[in-house]
């Protein structure tokens, strides 16, 4: 209501003029408005989401520095762990003064620019997980919509870690989804499905859900059961059986994983259903190709050991009494990886599996068991019968054909014929054999291997044989001038020849480089004294002589290697033949240098004597050649008499 005085100019003041205007629709507007609000503050501060507000703060070129919490909801508070209360109109870096700058940068782009993120993101400062979609509501400001997705995370970190299943779950986001009526009509689909079915939207609403989503079974072929009738009947969520396939509108297979929940009114009454389903082709693949890995050998494709006790209980049956077990085990291969490395090493462990495959029957279970060890189990099988397969193996092994080695194998085996019997005695009598076994022939085999390996070199560098030859021939002699054994100067002869069998393993570019070894060559040259002792050392009976193949580029004051030794630390058969070696070395042509004269290699090694040589063996070496010098001429001088 408004009044105003009327004067009529003359009398003064005569009355009042009264104005009344109706302003109940304003109240009643402005109670729905505050009414509105009430709901809305409501809604806000139940939602299930953590919801925050924030105003972006800027600097004076514009740009943003800082933003202000404006307002959050309880959920916010739960998730994150801030209270209300501590943080509205505070500044996000008076609060977390470490936060890193580019989220400043991306909620201001945001807020500025009003544009729409949404990302999962870890928080250091609250230790959670978040999936978080942030929007500009008024300009200058921003929203963060916030879900905790902390326990989905460690359980999917949990999964990968274990390596036991490979199972992801899909956000929504990434699923089809089709929501059915009362009816079983399809009332909404989102691409996803669309894709997934071949069904368009268009094609789509109104129809059956089962015209649209038809599922066989993959092994029968036969259709399964209709997951959203499923739920009408049982008013619970269904998941999907394995084995089902999804057959889309063109006739295309897709393996999915799906489940179907019902859409309740207030009443509880189920008004329709939402059916969730994803596209696990890939991730079948994946977890049959990650279960492959885990029971099979990557190295030869063979079942592994974890395969093997799994499946021995189950086999572990009267009905598959007798059950024979044989273990073999490949001779020498640490040898073999020592001389010609890992690679020719795996190659005789992928040789092993052919012919055990070969020798084996479809039905028998074949395992590698360890680095060099394979396990057999054969179901129903007699002694007889197991003796059989071992012959063929046998058989195999002889006619296997392994350049530049050869293949041998220790075998034992042993079969349960009673349930009475433990199956661990019978692997233990099984494995006590094939050691045996082992014993019996691994030093005639390891000696053979050795002398493979050697004459592989020789094969490859024949300069390497003469040398070998040459130097055990001057051995030979100041063995004798020293007076050793018979059965000494066949060792030392031995060595000689094998001296050089490390360099099997070195690059052959650098054993036959026309010129001077560069540093890193040499180093790789100097490795062969050392990987000829490890040859060497897998034969008992040559310790000896692997230790001279060790040392036998040590020199007399410690300037050698690969240890550094000197004076009477050198085995004395090394410093004979560091001697022997030297002198043929100078004395005959290599692809980077003509040969000296005898006499001159001579003036060599004794100009060396006491440094890079034993001063006595010199003497007695150069003794050695000056009488065999003389002993050249007489010869000639009597023929020539003749």
């Amino acid at each position: 209501m408004q009044w105003s005085r009327v004067d009529d100019g003359q009398y003064g003041n005569r009355g009042r003029i009264y104005i009344f205007r109706d302003i109940s629709g304003q109240i009643e507007t402005q109670q729905a408005l505050t009414k509105s609000e009430e709901k809305y503050r409501a809604l806000f501060d139940h939602m299930q989401e953590g919801v925050a507000l924030h105003e972006i703060i800027c600097n004076q070129d514009g740009q943003p520095i800082d933003y202000r919490f404006l307002d959050l909801n309880n959920a916010f508070e739960e998730m994150t762990g801030l209270r209300k209360a501590d943080v509205v109109n505070k500044r996000v870096l008076e609060i977390f003064p470490d936060i890193e700058l580019h989220w400043i940068e991306t909620y201001g782009k945001v807020a500025l620019e009003g544009s729409y993120i949404k990302f999962e993101n870890y928080s250091t400062d609250v230790g959670k997980h978040f999936s978080i979609t942030s929007f500009s509501p008024k300009k200058g400001q921003f929203a963060v919509i916030c879900f905790d997705i902390t326990e989905r995370i460690n359980l999917e970190k949990a999964t990968i870690e274990e390596r036991e299943r490979l199972r992801t779950t899909l956000l929504s986001v990434g699923d089809g989804i089709i929501v059915t009526d009362k009816n079983v009509n399809v009332i909404m689909i989102n691409e996803v499905a669309q894709k997934l079915t071949g069904f368009s939207e268009t094609e789509s609403l109104g129809r059956n859900f089962s015209d649209v989503y038809k599922i066989i079974n993959e092994q029968t072929g036969e259709a399964c059961r209709d997951p959203v009738q499923q739920v009408f009947q049982t008013g619970k969520i269904n998941s999907l059986e394995e084995h089902e396939i999804l057959v889309a509108k063109h006739g295309t297979y897709t393996k999915i994983a799906d489940n179907a929940a019902p859409i309740l009114d207030a009443d509880g009454k189920i008004q329709g259903v939402v059916v969730v389903f994803r596209d696990i082709t890939e991730e079948t693949k994946r977890q049959q190709e990650i279960t492959y890995l885990s029971y099979h050998d990557q190295l030869t494709g063979l079942y592994n050991r974890r395969y093997f006790e799994e499946q021995l209980p189950r086999l572990n049956i009267t009905t598959n009494f007798p059950l024979s077990i044989i273990i073999i085990d490949v001779n020498g291969l640490k040898l073999i990886n020592d001389a010609f490395g890992h690679v020719v090493g795996d190659q005789l462990i992928q040789k092993t599996a052919e012919v055990i495959k070969s020798a084996c029957r479809a039905d028998d279970i074949i395992t590698r068991w360890g680095g060099d060890e394979f396990v057999v189990l054969l179901p129903k099988t007699n002694l007889e019968q197991t003796q059989a397969v071992v012959n063929r193996i046998k058989k195999q092994e002889k006619e296997a054909c392994f350049e530049p080695a050869i293949l041998s194998l220790a075998i034992g085996w042993s079969t349960k014929t009673a349930a009475t019997e433990e199956i661990q005695d019978v692997f233990k009598k099984a494995e006590d054999y094939m050691y045996r076994h082992k014993l019996l022939i691994s030093p005639k085999v390891k000696r053979t291997m050795v002398e493979a390996v050697n004459q592989q070199l020789h094969t490859v560098n024949i300069q390497e044989q003469d040398h070998a030859i040459r130097v055990s021939q001057l051995c030979e002699t100041i063995a004798k001038k020293l007076r050793y054994s018979d059965h000494e100067i066949e060792e030392l002869k031995t060595t000689a020849l094998i001296h050089d069998i490390g360099k099997v393993a070195i690059n052959p570019m650098i054993l036959s480089k026309p010129g001077s070894l560069n540093a890193d060559e040499w180093i790789e040259m100097k490795r062969h004294p050392e990987i000829g002792y490890r040859i060497l050392s897998a034969v008992n009976e040559m310790a000896n002589m692997a230790d001279v193949v060790l040392t036998h580029h040590e020199h007399w004051d410690g300037s050698g290697y690969p240890k550094g030794l000197s004076g009477l630390e050198i085995p004395l058969n090394s410093r004979i033949l560091l001697v022997a070696e030297a002198y043929d070395s100078m004395t005959n042509s290599t692809t980077y240098r003509d040969a000296m004269n005898k006499q001159a290699a001579l003036n060599e090694i004794q100009a060396q004597a006491g440094k890079q040589f034993d001063p006595d063996i010199v003497s007695i070496f150069v003794d050695c050649m000056n009488e065999l010098e003389h002993n050249s001429l007489t010869e000639e001088t009597v023929n020539s008499n003749d």
